[in-house]
């Protein structure tokens, strides 16, 4: 896939669970309580379901979009808050597009961190159900550049010529598509600003 830099017809969307939020050690914790032991490498949620039982999975995800607590101490994917301020100052537009049940926590978090409503409030921040729902929301608004940390979610997107798997960890270091990977958000501006 060809590397293009924003131009002014760009706009970037975001997921805000591991690219924004990193739950990464909030997941092991959780996991560690119902007996499960998960490494930092199988945290990232297309891993995760894979190596958990079905109900763990969806118990630990419940705590970690539901519970209070945890939304105001779940800390940010390093650079990000800096990142979405140099984008800001480009004059790009971007917009998060998650998929949370409710958006109570994820305001929170995002309060919390001084991205709400300085970066993202309801004018640009879009709450769906499905990774397919991701795709008809970014089509609905026009996103031409995505980052998504799960592999499933960047295949879903499939109206969203500009795609970019976000992967901290480098554990998708073999796969291969039609997208970018990038591990950290100084690669991401290096991309497109």
């Amino acid at each position: 896939m060809a590397r293009n830099k924003v131009n002014k017809k760009t706009i970037l969307g975001l997921d805000l669970d591991g690219v924004i939020l990193d739950h990464s050690l909030n997941k092991i914790e959780l996991a560690r309580q119902i007996g499960i032991n998960l490494s930092l490498y199988e945290t990232p949620s297309d891993i995760m379901v894979t190596k958990i039982e079905k109900n763990a999975y969806h118990s630990i995800q419940s705590k970690l979009y539901d519970d209070e607590k945890l939304a105001r101490h779940t800390p940010l994917i390093p650079h990000a808050k800096e990142s979405l301020h140099y984008i800001k100052s480009t004059g790009i537009p971007f917009v998060m597009i998650s998929r949370r049940k409710t958006s109570d926590c994820a305001i929170i978090s995002l309060k919390y961190h001084g991205l709400w409503p300085d970066y993202f409030d309801f004018t640009n921040t879009f709450f769906v159900s499905e990774k397919k729902d991701k795709d008809v929301k970014a089509k609905a608004i026009g996103v031409t550049h995505f980052v998504d940390d799960e592999p499933s979610v960047i295949d879903a997107l499939e109206s969203v010529p500009q795609r970019f798997l976000f992967d901290p960890l480098l554990v998708y270091g073999d796969l291969v598509g039609d997208f970018h990977k990038i591990n950290s958000w100084d690669e991401l501006i290096e991309l497109i600003v």
